[in-house]
């Protein structure tokens, strides 16, 4: 099994309860949100690793989550595929709708996000598939403008996530506390 398809994926802690999801996972820092992989099938569908990928990976000295970190990194679709500006040209949004399905998973990549909003930003993740960021520093209009996109992306989501706002740091893994290099 080739790792170069192997990356991260944010799902809801909700699969993991009672175990009844055996997917190896971490628990983010947001209590709702979880961090499991997937491998990417030619045919575009997702495959969840199992804990056996991982004895197997292992065993074998693969650093396996250091790999699919990398792999999102390198991802050669668009880093996001929507946004809006305001009047001056300063990003309001950028969302992440990607084919791939991974639109949410690109929140992880905390650097690139950093040089589109250097003042700081924050993150929502309505659907499975979908993330937004966006500055910290909106005012109160775009704000709420934001607000109201989020809930309908939330109400209108194939896998519902949250309808909600977080900051980047509630994606971090519980036991590591730290920049996106957790994994």
């Amino acid at each position: 099994m080739t790792l170069d398809k192997l990356l991260p994926i944010i799902v809801s802690s909700s699969y993991f309860v009672n175990d009844v999801f055996q997917a190896p996972h971490c628990n983010i820092i947001h209590k709702d949100l979880s961090l499991t992989w997937v491998l990417l099938n030619t045919n575009g569908m997702m495959t969840y690793i199992t804990k056996a990928d991982v004895e197997n990976w292992e065993s074998k000295g693969i650093n396996w989550k250091e790999q699919a970190f990398n792999n999102l990194i390198e991802i050669d679709e668009y880093f996001y595929t929507h946004e809006k500006r305001d009047d001056q040209g300063e990003l309001i949004w950028v969302a992440f709708m990607n084919s791939d399905g991974l639109g949410s998973s690109r929140l992880l990549r905390d650097g690139e996000l950093l040089t589109l909003f250097p003042d700081g930003y924050l993150l929502a993740i309505p659907d499975r598939s979908m993330g937004l960021a966006f500055p910290s520093s909106l005012n109160d209009e775009d704000r709420s403008n934001i607000l109201s996109l989020i809930s309908n992306c939330y109400i209108n989501a194939t896998i519902p996530m949250m309808n909600g706002i977080i900051k980047p740091h509630e994606l971090f893994c519980e036991n590591i506390k730290e920049g996106p290099d957790f994994v």
